[in-house]
């Protein structure tokens, strides 16, 4: 019998449950004799096992199955493009954080969590085939999907491991149970925030993807508040310019109105960095001249020097919840839910304003943006002309 013959076989009885967690292996020279072959066959197939995570050697002691095998410890996040590669939008920046979650709890935790990117449909990838390859040796006990609907043969994945997946809205109709990420209670949660500080006139940016419908929803939520809000208070730019979007912050926020807004919501971390520049250039300070609350990935990376409030969804509890989702399924519980909506986290503004050092640095800030903002002008101008 063949080294590939043993593996399956060996492999089997571990995934099967015959060999179960510290059981001890037979010797080499018993191995030899029940699958026929040669001391160099049996190590090449055990040296396989051990490096897949299924066993481990112990000197003289022997050879036992881990406490752990990958079957039933090891997790694969799924993505549909290389989250470094500078595209993806929003999605890419909410997939990142969760493949940073991954990598800290690798580190930190021991806990077996692996990245496939660039799985997607109609896309023969090498982590595709990897991600094949692993499952059909067992190495994964249930996979992360973060787009279940533009993976390939979605069945087939379903049909190997537990799978949970991403939906916004419960929409589309999740084909595997799935974590939801609610816009809605997000909004919610923003515009109550802004109204216990007593702001009156929000505005709001978000993308340019934004649907009627949801924009529809924004102000249906905005006047049940008994908040006031203008059409043009409500706008949707393209996170890859961000001059564009210090020009929407222009276009809400100048003072030459009769009434301007006094709060703003930035729906897309993405749009961050253009509404601070907006910001700086109309000289309007956050927490001193308007209240502003982004939307956040959490746990935030970065640390902004202004009394910003952030609201989103605490990415490490959702990578909980898909852990625990996947377990209840190996489990074979009954009634594991379709859907499971994150609870919305809402950081507050520190509360102290910016001080007198602040403020006499915001004419430099402004310029400074104001420089970026037409550098990347010029390199667009550029690009277009090319």
């Amino acid at each position: 019998m063949g080294r590939t013959n043993i593996l399956d076989v060996l492999r089997g009885e571990i995934v099967g449950g015959r060999l179960k967690a510290g059981h001890r292996l037979p010797n080499r020279s018993e191995l030899e004799a029940r699958f026929g072959c040669s001391s160099h066959t049996v190590q090449r197939a055990m040296t396989r096992l051990i490096g897949d995570g299924f066993i481990v050697a112990r000197g003289r002691a022997g050879t036992f199955v881990v406490e752990h095998p990958p079957h039933t410890s090891r997790y694969g996040l799924v993505f549909p493009i290389h989250l470094d590669a500078g595209h993806g939008g929003s999605w890419a920046r909410l997939w990142g954080t969760l493949d940073r979650e991954a990598a800290r709890r690798r580190r930190e935790r021991g806990v077996d969590l692996v990245s496939y990117y660039e799985v997607l449909e109609h896309a023969d990838t090498e982590d595709w085939r990897r991600l094949q390859a692993d499952l059909a040796a067992h190495r994964l006990a249930g996979l992360i999907l973060a787009s279940p609907n533009h993976l390939p043969d979605l069945k087939s994945l379903v049909a190997k491991v537990p799978c949970v997946g991403f939906v916004v809205e419960a929409w589309p109709t999740p084909k595997v149970p799935s974590v939801n990420l609610s816009q809605r209670e997000m909004v919610g949660c923003a515009l109550d925030y802004l109204l216990a500080r007593r702001c009156r006139r929000v505005a709001v940016l978000g993308l340019d993807v934004m649907s009627g419908e949801t924009a529809g929803f924004i102000q249906a939520a905005i006047q049940e508040r008994g908040l006031a809000s203008q059409p043009h208070w409500l706008l949707g730019v393209n996170p890859r310019y961000p001059h564009w979007t210090a020009n929407c912050v222009h276009a809400m926020l100048h003072r030459g109105q009769t009434e301007a807004p006094d709060a703003l919501l930035v729906a897309d971390d993405a749009l961050l960095d253009g509404t601070l520049a907006g910001l700086m250039d109309l000289g309007l300070c956050p927490g001193r001249d308007i209240e502003v609350i982004a939307h956040a990935n959490f746990p935030i990376a970065e640390t902004l020097p202004w009394p910003i409030a952030r609201v989103g969804f605490d990415i490490a509890a959702t990578l909980d919840t898909f852990l625990d989702l996947l377990g209840r399924q190996r489990r074979g519980e009954s009634g594991v839910p379709m859907v499971t909506t994150i609870p919305v986290t809402v950081q507050a503004a520190n509360p102290a304003r910016p001080d007198t050092a602040s403020q006499s640095n915001l004419p430099t800030l402004r310029s400074m943006s104001a420089a970026k903002r037409l550098q990347r002008q010029e390199l667009h101008t550029k690009e277009t002309d090319r």
